[in-house]
């Protein structure tokens, strides 16, 4: 049981990283040093891709709360699809802990990405604003396509499934990591991986012509992105160990 147990902080943190979204790097490369050689055209638009950015995080930063309640009807749905469904390994005499750390965290994410599903029109909203904006290079007209669609394969992600993978890891005692949660999770690095290259990229084109009069879109960027960081913190810390709690690992 209190080997078990030890599995509940670790996935609260994992799925905490799976969840978070880079919104503070996004224009941690923002430092207004648009060269004097770079075109109006790119400095325009750069100036109308902040704006639209500032209305995302400012959409994401009203959706808190339906956020919770969705991650709160997936932990309803695990509740009555496959209640307490890994209690019986809390009596087996060896598990494997690593197996049950990955179905609670393929869990976890689950939860997370049930929690973004509100936020799927703005991110459209912001997709569709910034993707018909005109660069002067089709190399920075590939990076936001690249970004967007990175973003997109992401929130739009299918759930797993969890109850199934649950009980068949339950059916061997514990011991063996169900194929399915194997699965799911590797599509959750790869999408995480291609997202973290694309942002990267986003990140430098935003820098590469963002100017001082963009400084206050800038400033209002960076407050709207730790208020919904750590609202999606929040969110992880109070809702994973409900979600645990409905799976029958105790805390």
């Amino acid at each position: 049981m209190r080997r078990i147990s030890r599995a509940s902080g670790w996935i609260t943190r994992v799925t905490m990283r799976s969840a978070a979204v880079s919104l503070i790097a996004l224009v941690a490369l923002c430092g207004w040093t648009a060269s004097a050689s770079a075109k109006p055209v790119d400095v325009r638009t750069d100036r109308v891709a902040l704006g639209a950015y500032k209305q995302f995080l400012g959409a994401l930063h009203s959706q808190a709360s339906a956020s919770r309640h969705a991650a709160e009807a997936y932990i309803a749905s695990i509740s009555a699809g496959c209640p307490s469904v890994l209690a019986p390994l809390s009596s087996q005499p060896s598990v494997r802990l690593n197996a049950i750390e990955t179905v609670g965290t393929e869990g976890g994410v689950d939860m997370a990405l049930a929690a973004s599903v509100p936020d799927r029109p703005a991110l459209t909203r912001f997709a569709t604003r910034v993707l018909a904006l005109h660069w002067s290079s089709p190399s920075s007209q590939l990076i936001v396509k690249h970004y967007f669609a990175a973003e997109r394969a992401i929130d739009f992600m299918p759930a797993s499934d969890l109850c199934g993978d649950a009980r068949a890891l339950v059916a061997s005692n514990g011991h063996t990591q169900p194929p399915g949660t194997a699965h799911a999770l590797a599509a959750v690095s790869r999408a995480g991986r291609a997202e973290a290259k694309s942002l990267a990229a986003m990140s430098r084109l935003l820098g590469r012509f963002s100017t001082k009069a963009d400084k206050p879109v800038v400033r209002a960027i960076k407050k709207l992105a730790k208020q919904v960081s750590s609202e999606e913190s929040a969110l992880v810390l109070t809702e994973v160990p409900k979600l645990l709690t409905a799976l029958g690992i105790p805390s």
